[in-house]
């Protein structure tokens, strides 16, 4: 072996020596040092030091799983029925005009004479009717026809009271017409009243009345 080898043995033997105879003096001293330091960061420096020269393994991350809790299914049981508890309201009832008990009599009127057939030529026949709800200024209308042809109309906002009894004559000087005469009564364009009387025979004068803008009248 050459000089130069075991030189280097030497050398690196010496190194190795001189190293570790130095572990001693480090740990009496990183000892000064904790037990000067003390409380908390002695425990932190401790820890420290141990954790790098002695590494513990990293711990897994635990993992949480997290069940979802299903919804809620609304059922059709769960509505609770309160109907019967709360207060009905009242709903007022309409006001519909009327007419009714329609006569037609030869004389004034009386409850024992009334008819459907009259005399030819007939001059004048009494005519009456009990209403309700009549309003004020509603539109009113009377209508008479002789098989089915206008002889007169009365056209008005009716000015008489709410309820009663309406008195009409209807009247020819010449004589009525002989054939079927129909009486409608209308308010608000909707008829509340439609009836008829026949007068016999076989007169034929014709004289219509027209329109009045009235509501009150013979006819």
């Amino acid at each position: 072996m050459s000089k130069n080898i075991r030189a280097r043995e030497k050398s690196e033997s010496k190194s190795d020596k001189g190293f570790w105879s130095t572990i001693p003096g480090i740990i009496t001293a990183i000892a000064a040092l904790i037990t000067a330091l003390g409380g908390c960061a002695a425990i932190f420096l401790s820890d420290s030091i141990l954790s790098r020269l002695f590494p513990l393994e990293t711990p897994t991350p635990e993992v949480f799983v997290i069940t979802a809790t299903p919804e809620l299914i609304f059922q059709p049981t769960d509505v609770v029925d309160n109907t019967d508890s709360l207060p009905t309201a009242e709903i007022p009832t309409a006001v519909i005009p009327k007419a009714y008990d329609f006569q037609a009599c030869p004389a004034g009127c009386n409850g024992q004479n009334y008819t459907n057939n009259f005399a030819e030529a007939i001059t004048k026949i009494y005519v009456q009717f009990n209403y309700e709800n009549f309003e004020s200024s509603a539109p009113y209308t009377r209508i008479w026809k002789m098989n089915g042809r206008e002889w007169i109309r009365y056209s008005c906002n009716w000015d008489g009271p709410s309820s009663g009894v309406e008195t009409l004559k209807l009247t020819e000087p010449k004589g009525l017409a002989s054939g079927t005469w129909e009486l409608t009564v209308l308010i608000d364009n909707v008829p509340v009243l439609t009836e008829e009387i026949v007068v016999v025979g076989d007169w034929d004068y014709w004289s219509p009345g027209g329109i009045i803008n009235a509501c009150h009248g013979t006819n």
